[in-house]
């Protein structure tokens, strides 16, 4: 899924999710929790 800066800061908000990034082959893995 390709998401856009809004989306991410949205879903990057650290009271609802946790986020986090790994390098996967020159491109980037978002893994978003919802805690």
């Amino acid at each position: 899924v390709n998401m856009d800066d809004n989306i991410v800061k949205h879903y990057s908000n650290e009271d609802t999710f946790q986020l986090q990034i790994e390098e996967a082959g020159g491109s980037y893995k978002l893994t978003l929790t919802e805690i």
